[in-house]
């Protein structure tokens, strides 16, 4: 079924369809479909312009613009590729503001990802290495024993000969006081003990060897005297 015309009367001359009805006319039809409007009578934004100042926040504008703070993220929005950072706007910027706010959890979450992280504190750890204590003094020579083992001196060549212990095989291998197997067997020693007699049986042999010989046979090499 074919439009019907419509019909109306036109008091005054005015535009229809792009061409002018002269007043009086009592009446005009036209098709509905052939009417024009010259894009030049109206002009309209979606957004406006405001100039940042001073104190001014995302926050700030969106609460002054849009009646809440909340919709900062759609103020970002609409210029995020001249704000990189949703915190940092700048006195005297343009910024384009939307007569109505964007919203949706996507928004949100592209305006906080758009906030540089802050970089991870680092705390440097500074050990202070302390040397353990010399002792400078040397330990006193132990006297045990009886006889010559038990004075000062028998201390002494235990001490320099083997670290003041009664152990068989370190340095020369002589025990405490580092006897040679020829001056073990000489001195009354058994040959069978000799690298396994404990401390009575070296110290019965190092009497022997002093009363025989002195001091002779350690106070050159180890500095120790009767």
């Amino acid at each position: 079924m074919a439009a019907l015309p419509l019909v109306f009367t036109l008091p005054t001359s005015t535009f229809l369809g792009g061409q002018s009805i002269p007043p009086g006319s009592q009446t005009a039809s036209y098709n509905p479909t052939r009417v024009s409007v010259d894009p030049t009578l109206t002009t309209w934004s979606a957004t406006h312009n405001y100039r940042v100042k001073a104190g001014d926040t995302l926050s700030s504008i969106a609460a002054r613009e849009y009646g809440s703070a909340r919709d900062w993220s759609s103020v970002w929005f609409e210029n995020r590729h001249k704000v990189k950072n949703p915190n940092s706007i700048q006195p005297g910027d343009k910024l384009k503001i939307s007569w109505h706010p964007k919203h949706g959890a996507w928004l949100t979450r592209r305006a906080l990802d758009a906030i540089p992280k802050p970089q991870p504190t680092q705390h440097t750890v500074r050990h202070t290495y302390h040397a353990p204590a010399q002792n400078t003094q040397q330990a006193a020579p132990v006297v045990s024993g009886t006889g010559y083992a038990a004075t000062a001196f028998g201390a002494c060549v235990r001490q320099a000969e083997n670290g003041g212990s009664y152990a068989w095989g370190t340095g020369n291998g002589g025990g405490a006081y580092q006897f040679l197997l020829s001056t073990w067997e000489a001195h009354g020693g058994s040959p069978a003990d000799y690298g396994s007699a404990g401390p009575a049986a070296q110290d019965q042999v190092f009497n022997n060897t002093v009363a025989a010989d002195g001091d002779g046979d350690w106070a050159p090499y180890d500095g120790c005297t009767l």
